[in-house]
C-alpha cells in the first residue's frame, strides 16, 4: 500500500542524522530535513493525487474530509513549510541539527485511520492511473 514510500522517508531521515552528525562533527554544517503533510495546491493537498480524488468521489463537504485528515482541521499551505524552513535557517533555529521536523498539523498521527479506512479507493486509483500511463512491461501481476 505505502510500503515503498515508507522506506524511502525513512531513509531520508536516516540519512539526515547521519550527515548532521558527520558533518557536524567535521564541517560545522547542519543537516535537517522537512517532512511535509497535506499542502494545498501540491499533488498532497485537497485536489492532488492522493486526497482530491476521495474528495471528488465523496458526500462529504471538504471541511468534514479535511478533519478526517488532518487534526487541527486545515491542510498546510505553501507558506507555512516555507516559515519551517525560515525558522531552521534563522538564529533561532541554528542549535537544529540531525533531524526531520514534520510540518502537518498533526497529520502524521491521525493518517493511518484515514488510509486504512480508504485503502481500496487509494488501490483503484493508483491502478487507473497505471492503466492509463501503459504498464511498461507484458509481465503477467503476481
Amino acid at each position: 500500500f505505502q510500503m515503498q514510500a515508507s522506506a524511502a522517508k525513512s531513509a531520508i531521515d536516516v540519512m539526515m542524522r547521519s550527515i548532521g552528525v558527520e558533518w557536524g562533527a567535521d564541517y560545522g554544517i547542519r543537516a535537517v530535513s522537512i517532512a511535509p503533510g497535506p499542502i494545498e495546491g501540491t499533488v498532497g493537498g485537497p485536489t492532488g493525487r492522493v486526497f482530491g480524488g476521495f474528495s471528488r468521489e465523496s458526500t462529504e463537504s471538504s471541511s468534514e474530509m479535511v478533519k478526517k485528515v488532518v487534526p487541527i482541521g486545515r491542510y498546510g499551505t505553501v507558506d507555512d513549510i516555507a516559515n519551517c524552513c525560515l525558522f531552521v535557517a534563522s538564529p533561532a533555529g541554528s542549535f537544529i541539527n540531525a533531524t526531520t521536523i514534520v510540518v502537518d498539523g498533526g497529520h502524521w498521527h491521525e493518517s493511518s485511520r484515514f488510509y486504512l479506512s480508504a485503502k481500496q479507493r487509494v488501490k483503484a486509483k493508483s491502478e487507473d492511473e497505471k492503466r492509463a500511463k501503459g504498464s511498461g512491461s507484458n509481465r503477467s501481476k503476481l
